[in-house]
């Protein structure tokens, strides 16, 4: 399925929570040194060594999973990056304030999509969204849940998401406005595609033709309607075909039982060069030609005698 591009207008998560998260430190004395040299670290790969040496000395250390995930989505290592904040995530009972626990489900969500994981990243953003925070924190759970659905086609759903989003954090519903102006008008997008849908399986490939059309005009982008477009303009030249050949058939058997053998054979002729194996052309037109010759010798005969 094609992906649609949509603005990144929020401001990200992290900026606002990583400078103050409240995570319960880790009684590992060893584990807490490799942490706070991470810190201070700006070498990515010896901070991922320094973090990497924090949860080796204690596993359960939720603050060094969070930003060891974190900080391998910096580089865009996205499937480690998923490995150490489903740990985190697996050790957030630990955790005592639920904002904390919001910020690693909400970054694990948002990886669970880079890695095309979208049934867990839906499923994480709804645990996300019921986490009790602060309402402008749900609401960008809200935003990324109906990014993901508007991006997975699911423009009804996206829509009623977003307007929920909107409605908790009035005081940046701009945020959320092109994205539901998107997903209303691929709603109606979404109808009309249906109906012409219904149109092709009926066989009424114009009407199915129009409705596609007029999608184009307002989105060419919109799902495979190029493509559609592309299938119905096929469709109904084989059906013009269709027609001449049957148009021909007819008038050569008129011809066949008026006699004139002569156009009969032309039409046959013609449906051949058109499609070679239409009906039973080719038997009909050897008994044409046979009926020609016949024809034609009864009246040579009939003329020398």
């Amino acid at each position: 399925m094609k992906r649609h591009y949509v603005t990144r207008s929020l401001v990200s998560l992290v900026v606002l929570l990583c400078s103050g998260l409240s995570f319960a430190q880790t009684n590992n004395t060893f584990a807490r040194d490799w942490y706070n040299a991470s810190q201070t670290e700006k070498n990515l790969d010896k901070k991922i060594e320094l973090l990497h040496k924090a949860v080796q000395a204690d596993p359960q250390f939720v603050q060094a999973l969070f930003y060891l995930g974190q900080t391998y989505k910096s580089r865009k290592d996205f499937v480690r990056a998923e490995l150490y904040l489903s740990q985190a995530k697996d050790a957030s009972h630990l955790l005592r304030n639920e904002a904390d626990v919001f910020a690693i489900y909400f970054e694990l969500a948002k990886t669970y999509i880079r890695t095309g994981n979208v049934v867990q990243a839906e499923a994480l953003l709804n645990e996300t969204i019921a986490l009790k925070v602060d309402d402008e924190l749900v609401a960008k759970a809200y935003f990324e849940l109906g990014r993901l659905l508007f991006n997975e086609s699911r423009y009804a759903d996206a829509l009623e998401v977003l307007k929920a989003g909107q409605q908790l954090d009035s005081a940046h519903k701009d945020f959320f406005t092109n994205l539901i102006v998107l997903s209303e008008r691929s709603v109606r997008l979404d109808q009309l595609y249906a109906q012409a849908e219904r149109h092709m399986q009926a066989g009424n490939a114009q009407q199915a033709k129009n409705i596609y059309a007029q999608i184009k005009l307002e989105n060419p982008d919109f799902k495979d309607v190029m493509a559609k477009l592309a299938l119905v303009d096929s469709t109904l030249k084989e059906q013009m075909m269709q027609s001449t050949l049957s148009e021909l058939y007819a008038q050569a058997l008129r011809y066949e039982g008026e006699g004139d053998f002569a156009l009969a054979i032309a039409n046959y002729e013609s449906i051949l060069q058109k499609s070679a194996t239409y009906k039973d052309v080719e038997t009909k037109l050897a008994s044409a030609r046979d009926k020609l010759r016949e024809s034609q010798m009864t009246k040579m005969l009939s003329n020398h005698y």
